[in-house]
């Protein structure tokens, strides 16, 4: 028997095995060596091809060739590092510096398009760099207590806001307790009821910190 433990996580603890990568532009939201190959048994230049270069990667793309390439798309999370501590969206009590960044298959659709959930990532890269400039005229000294000037200044405002709507519950998202629509934990009764090899990658893509534990 399989027992998840879920808990709001602590700042820093996002650069882990969980992660395959650190986001800083709206680009890297899309990147292929990050987020996994948009096809099956090839890597995105298409110099590794073929059951035989599964599990490879291609040194020129830098693209693993995996036989299932959406699945690889369900199971890749990466993160986002802030200038400034920002409030968690499941814990206001605790500040975070970094943050998951979902799975490029649940920000994008089959067809290429963005999702509710896509709009909001590239709204959180960009806030996420309106900070790091603001963060950035801020006098040598102060840097050590950015996190604070900037929540004082209302600067880190944007930003929790829009963690808080890519959640989608807790104390800062919906407030009736309902999931927002277009939120990460609007997808979690689909995923559960599916199955999908997804649903823990959704989960710490919310701030979840897991600890899975097998029970014989």
């Amino acid at each position: 028997m399989k027992t998840i433990t879920l808990t709001p996580g602590r700042d820093g603890l996002y650069g882990n095995h969980w992660v395959f990568g650190l986001v800083k532009t709206v680009d890297d939201l899309y990147e292929p060596k990050i987020f996994g190959a948009t096809a099956d048994l090839r890597c995105e230049c298409g110099e590794m091809e073929g059951e035989d270069k599964e599990g490879q990667i291609c040194v020129k793309c830098f693209v693993m060739v995996v036989a299932d390439s959406l699945r690889a798309r369900k199971i890749r999370p990466a993160r986002i590092e802030l200038a400034a501590w920002c409030r968690h969206p499941l814990d206001l009590g605790q500040t975070i510096t970094d943050f998951p960044i979902a799975p490029i298959a649940f920000r994008k659709t089959s067809d290429g398009d963005l999702t509710e959930l896509g709009k909001l990532y590239e709204e959180l890269i960009e806030e996420s760099v309106t900070l790091r400039g603001r963060v950035e005229t801020m006098a040598e000294e102060d840097r050590a207590i950015a996190g604070v000037l900037a929540e004082k200044a209302g600067w880190t405002n944007e930003v929790s806001d829009v963690l808080a709507r890519i959640v989608g519950c807790g104390p800062a998202g919906a407030p009736d307790g309902e999931p927002a629509p277009g939120s990460l934990a609007s997808l979690l009764p689909s995923l559960a009821a599916a199955n999908d090899p997804g649903l823990l990658h959704v989960l710490y893509s919310m701030g979840y910190v897991l600890d899975v534990q097998l029970k014989l």
